[in-house]
C-alpha cells in the first residue's frame, strides 16, 4: 500500500497552495471539484450552498490533492449552517483521506453537528470505516445553534495538531483548547466537503474561503481594519488578526488629535484582534478627531507602524416616554374575521427621527418580557410584534418582528409596558372587554386602537374596537378610526382610601410623575395634613396620598388638588378640584334606599335598579348586595355590587350591565351616576328586589325589600317597555300607597343615575332660599370678553362646607351639561358655565334649567332651580 502511494505524483504544499473563493461556478472553476458538484451551486455573493432536492440524504465534494503529512499543513474553512446542528444535520471536512467519501476512508476529518445541545468542533482520526479516535475538542455548545464559523487546523512537521477558531467568521482565530500530537497517518490523497441533511435542511450549508497548504511563516504586521466610537470616552479599534498582549495596555502607543488624554486600553475579552481605547475626557459630537495607532505587535512580533483612525462622536439616539405608542392590539383572535390567528402588538414611532428598537423590552402586567432585537423604525412608521411563529404570517401586512418569549395578551384584560434601554417607561395601556366599547367585537376577532395618536396620556377612553372595512384590524396601514371629536379634559374622576390613613385619587390621564410625587399639590382641609405622594406605575394615572395620622370614622374631609397639576404631556388640571371625602361606613335599613327600577326594557336594551343614598354616611357599593327573592321573601340569586365605587349623601346611582345602551337611549340618564354591574334576574310582570347589606364578617342583612309590578304603571301608556317605575317619597316605605309611578315621558321614560321625574313635596328642614344664586339671568359665549360665563354665586357659610353638584337641563328636561359633581366648596363663592355641553359642543341659545344640590355637613340635602338663557346674536 505505502509503495503504491509513492508511486503516485504528489503535491507538495512547499510548492504551493490549493485554495477556492468560489467566485467561479463549482467544477468548472480553478478549482478541480469532483463528487456531487451538481449537487452544490455559487450564490450570488459567492459562496458554495448545498442545493439537494428536500429529502434526506448525502452529499460531498472533494478536490485530489495528495498530500505528505511529514511537512507542516494548514486547512482553512468559513462554515455557516442556518439550523441547528445535530447527528442527522452535520458537517464533515475531510481534511486528508486516502478516500474522496470520508465514510470508506482513513485519514483525519473537522465535524460540527452532534446530539444535545453541547455541539463542539471535534477533530478526528479514522482508521477504517467507522473507526474513530477523538483527538481535540473546542468549545462546548459553541456551535450548537445556526453557527457561522470560520475555522482553521494546523499541523506542524512533528505532528502536533492545533485546532482554531473565530466564531464571528472573521480571522481573529483563537485556540479551541491544547496541542495534541498525532502520527499514525503520513500521507493522503484527498480533501473535501460532506454533508448529511433532512429534507428541511437540503439547501441551508454554505461554505467560503476554502484552502488548503503549507504553514507560510507571518510575516506581515497587523493593520487597522475599524475604528468605532461607542460612547464619548470609549473607541473600539478592529485589526486584521490577533494581537500580542504585550504592547497593547502601553498608552504610548496611542495618541488622539486635538489631544485628549488617555486613560486606558485594553484587549477586548474572546477577541484578540481588537482594543478598547478610554479617553480621559468626553469626545465633542462638533469634532473630527484622529488617533494615531503605533508599536502593536501580532504573536508573531510583527510590529505595525504608524496608522490613523478617524473618529467622530455621534451621540446616540435614545427614545424617551411617548416616542414610541402602542397604536393597535390583537388580544383575542378566534374567531378570525380575516387577520392571521395570532397575538400582535403594533408600535408607531411618532418622533421625527428613526429609533433604534435593540434592547427594549415589552412586558405585560404579569411580568412575561420579550426583548427586542437590534433594528430601527424610521419615523411616522409602524411594527408589527408578535411570537416568533408568527411572524410570516404577519410580514405581508408590513415591518414585523417575531419575539422570543412574546407576552400572551389576556383576552378578558391585561396592561402591556414598554420600556427603554435604562428601564424608562415609554408606553403603556391598559384594557379589558370594555375598551372595545361595542359587545360584539369584544367577543374576538377585532382589533383594539388607538383613537387619539397626539395625545398619549389619555387612557382608557382612548381605545376602541377596530373600524376596519375588509378585516378586523388594520396592522401596519394607520388608523382605521379618527380621533375623538372631544379630548377627555385632565381632571381627578375618583378617589378611594387606602386602610385609614392614605388615599388613592384617579385622574383621567397618566399624571405628571414628579409634579403628582409633591405633596404640595394636595391638601386635606379638616383633618390630618399629607406628608408623602406617589404615582402609581405601571399606568400612572393613580396618586396614593399618605397622611400623618389617620381619617376618623363618621367625619368629612374637603380633598383639593392644586390647579398647576399636570398631566405626562404638561396640560394642567386648569381649575381647582375637589372631593368630600370620609370613611365608608356601613349602612343601616332606611339609609340606601330603591330609588327606581327598570325591569321590562326595551329590545336589545338592559335592566337597571337605581339606589338612593338617604343618610349622612359615605356607602362603598362594594358593601352592598342586590338579589331576587322566592315566594316567601327569601334570597335566591346575589350579585354584591362593584367596590370602590361610592354613593355620597343624597346621590343616586343606577346598576346595570349595559351603561352604555343607557346614556344612549335616555337623554336625562346622568353618566356619571351608572355603574356597571350584575343584576338578579327581574322579571317583566312582577317580582321582588332585595338590598342587602354585608357586614364585616361577609354576612348579608336586609336593608330594603320591593315589589314591583307592570300594574303599577300608569294607565294612560300605551306601552310600558323600556319606562321604569320611579320611586315618590324616599322618606316614605317602598310599599307605601301611590309610592311608585311611571317616569316622564319627556325623560323617554327613565331618569337613570338622577333624581326622579316625579318627587312627591316632602317636608324637610328649612333651607337658605339663597344658598345660591344667579349672577345674571343671561349670557352670550361668544368669545368676545363680555358676558362669556354664567356666574353661579353660592354662600354656605352657616355650613362646615357642602357637597355640591350642578347639572344643566334643556327646555325638555333633557341633561345637557354638568357644572360641577361632588365639588367641596365652603363659605361663599362662585361656579360658572360656559355655555358648553357635556361633549365639549356648544349649547344652541335658549332657556336653560339648572338643578343644584349641595349636601351640607350634617347630612342634609339642599336643592334649587334656576332658570337661565343663552342668548345668540
Amino acid at each position: 500500500f505505502w509503495g503504491l502511494l509513492c508511486a503516485v505524483p504528489t503535491l507538495l504544499f512547499s510548492q504551493g497552495r490549493l485554495a477556492d473563493d468560489f467566485s467561479g461556478a463549482v467544477g468548472g472553476g480553478p478549482v478541480p471539484w469532483l463528487g456531487d458538484t451538481a449537487l452544490f451551486a455559487v450564490t450570488p455573493d459567492s459562496l458554495l450552498q448545498l442545493q439537494a432536492p428536500p429529502a434526506a440524504g448525502e452529499a460531498w465534494v472533494y478536490l485530489s490533492a495528495p498530500t505528505r503529512l511529514g511537512d507542516s499543513c494548514v486547512w482553512e474553512l468559513l462554515v455557516r449552517v442556518d439550523f441547528a446542528p445535530s447527528d442527522y444535520n452535520r458537517f464533515v471536512f475531510w481534511l486528508a483521506g486516502d478516500e474522496a467519501d470520508p465514510a470508506s476512508g482513513r485519514g483525519y476529518f473537522l465535524k460540527i453537528g452532534e446530539t444535545g445541545s453541547q455541539d463542539a468542533l471535534r477533530l478526528y482520526r479514522q482508521d477504517g470505516p467507522g473507526q474513530i479516535v477523538l483527538l481535540a475538542s473546542g468549545t462546548a455548545g459553541a456551535v450548537a445553534n445556526v453557527p457561522r464559523v470560520r475555522v482553521r487546523v494546523t499541523r506542524d512537521p512533528a505532528g502536533n495538531w492545533q485546532l482554531w477558531a473565530d466564531h464571528a467568521g472573521g480571522f481573529a482565530f483563537q485556540s479551541e483548547g491544547p496541542t495534541v500530537r498525532d502520527t499514525v497517518w503520513a500521507q493522503s490523497f484527498f480533501t473535501g466537503l460532506w454533508c448529511r441533511f433532512t429534507a428541511s435542511n437540503s439547501r441551508k450549508f454554505f461554505f467560503d474561503d476554502f484552502s488548503v497548504g503549507p504553514i507560510r511563516p507571518d510575516t506581515v504586521p497587523p493593520a487597522l481594519v475599524a475604528a468605532e466610537v461607542l460612547s464619548d470616552t470609549v473607541a473600539l479599534l478592529t485589526f486584521d488578526e490577533p494581537l500580542a498582549v504585550s504592547g497593547i495596555g502601553y498608552l504610548g502607543n496611542y495618541a488622539l488629535f486635538p489631544y485628549q488624554p488617555i486613560a486606558s486600553s485594553a484587549s477586548v475579552p474572546d477577541r484578540p484582534d481588537r482594543v478598547r481605547v478610554v479617553f480621559s475626557v468626553g469626545l465633542s459630537p462638533d469634532t473630527a478627531y484622529a488617533l494615531r495607532i503605533e508599536g502593536l505587535r501580532d504573536p508573531a512580533g510583527n510590529e505595525m507602524e504608524e496608522q490613523w483612525g478617524q473618529l467622530r462622536y455621534v451621540p446616540p439616539v435614545v427614545a424617551v416616554r411617548h416616542d414610541l405608542i402602542f397604536t393597535e392590539l390583537y388580544p383575542d383572535p378566534s374567531p378570525s374575521f380575516g387577520l392571521p390567528g395570532h397575538e400582535f402588538v403594533e408600535l408607531y414611532n411618532r418622533s421625527a427621527l428613526p429609533l433604534p428598537l435593540g434592547g427594549l423590552r415589552l412586558a405585560d402586567a404579569g411580568g412575561t418580557e420579550a426583548v427586542l432585537p437590534p433594528d430601527t423604525l424610521a419615523p411616522g412608521a409602524w411594527v408589527l410584534l408578535c411570537g416568533e411563529q408568527a411572524a410570516p404570517a404577519y410580514a405581508a401586512f408590513g415591518k414585523t418582528i417575531g419575539l422570543a418569549g412574546f407576552p400572551v395578551l389576556n383576552d378578558d384584560s391585561d396592561t402591556l409596558l414598554l420600556y427603554g434601554l435604562d428601564g424608562t417607561l415609554l408606553d403603556a395601556v391598559g384594557y379589558d372587554r370594555n375598551t372595545y366599547g361595542d359587545p360584539a367585537k369584544s367577543s374576538g376577532g377585532w382589533t383594539l386602537t388607538r383613537l387619539d395618536w397626539g395625545n398619549p396620556c389619555l387612557l382608557g377612553r382612548n381605545w376602541g374596537a377596530s373600524e376596519a372595512v375588509w378585516l378586523g384590524g388594520t396592522p401596519g396601514a394607520g388608523q382605521s378610526r379618527t380621533s375623538p371629536a372631544a379630548v377627555e379634559a385632565f381632571r381627578a374622576v375618583r378617589w378611594r382610601p387606602i386602610g385609614d390613613s392614605r388615599l388613592c385619587v384617579w385622574f383621567s390621564r397618566s399624571v405628571d410623575p414628579i409634579m403628582g410625587s409633591s405633596p404640595g399639590h394636595f391638601s386635606l382641609t379638616g383633618g390630618p395634613s399629607l406628608v408623602g405622594a406617589r404615582v402609581l406605575p405601571p399606568l400612572g394615572e393613580r396618586v396614593e396620598l399618605t397622611l400623618d395620622a389617620p381619617l376618623e370614622a363618621g367625619r368629612w374631609y374637603g380633598l383639593h388638588l392644586d390647579p398647576a397639576l399636570a398631566d405626562c404631556s404638561g396640560a394642567l388640571l386648569g381649575a381647582a378640584d375637589s372631593f368630600r371625602v370620609a370613611l365608608p361606613l356601613a349602612p343601616m335599613p332606611g339609609e340606601v334606599l330603591v330609588n327606581e327600577l327598570l325591569f321590562d326594557p326595551l329590545p336589545y336594551g338592559s335592566d337597571f335598579v337605581e339606589l338612593f343614598n338617604a343618610s349622612s354616611k359615605l356607602i362603598d357599593l362594594g358593601s352592598l348586595v342586590l338579589a331576587d327573592a322566592d315566594g316567601q321573601g327569601f334570597p335566591l340569586e346575589k350579585f354584591r355590587l362593584p367596590s370602590g365605587n361610592w354613593l355620597y349623601p343624597g346621590a343616586y346611582c343606577a346598576i346595570s350591565p349595559d351603561t352604555a345602551f343607557l346614556s344612549a337611549q335616555y337623554p336625562c340618564a346622568d353618566a356619571g351616576g351608572l355603574v356597571l354591574g350584575e343584576l338578579p334576574e327581574m322579571l317583566d310582570d312582577s317580582g321582588r328586589v332585595l338590598l342587602l347589606g354585608l357586614s364585616d364578617a361577609g354576612e348579608g342583612y336586609l336593608l330594603e325589600s320591593v315589589r314591583y309590578s307592570a300594574g303599577g304603571h300608569s294607565g294612560l301608556l300605551a306601552d310600558v317597555e323600556g319606562v321604569s317605575l320611579e320611586r315618590r317619597d324616599p322618606g316614605r316605605p317602598s310599599d307605601a300607597p301611590q309610592q311608585w309611578v311611571s317616569a316622564s315621558d319627556a325623560c323617554r321614560g327613565a331618569t337613570p343615575g338622577r333624581s326622579n321625574t316625579a318627587l312627591a313635596a316632602v317636608v324637610r328642614d328649612s333651607v337658605p332660599d339663597d344658598w345660591i344664586e344667579l349672577g345674571g339671568a343671561a349670557f352670550t359665549p361668544d368669545g368676545d370678553g363680555w358676558d362669556d360665563r354664567l356666574p353661579l354665586l353660592y354662600n354656605v357659610s352657616a355650613t362646615a362646607g357642602a357637597a355640591v353638584d350642578i347639572r344643566v337641563y334643556d327646555a325638555r328636561g333633557c341633561w345637557v351639561a354638568e357644572v360641577c359633581r361632588g365639588q367641596f366648596v365652603q363659605g361663599a363663592g362662585e361656579l360658572y358655565w360656559d355655555g358648553a355641553r357635556a361633549d365639549g359642543s356648544p349649547a344652541s341659545p335658549g332657556p336653560y334649567v339648572l338643578r343644584a344640590e349641595a349636601v351640607v355637613g350634617d347630612g342634609q340635602v339642599w336643592r334649587k332651580k334656576l332658570v337661565a338663557v343663552l342668548a345668540g346674536k
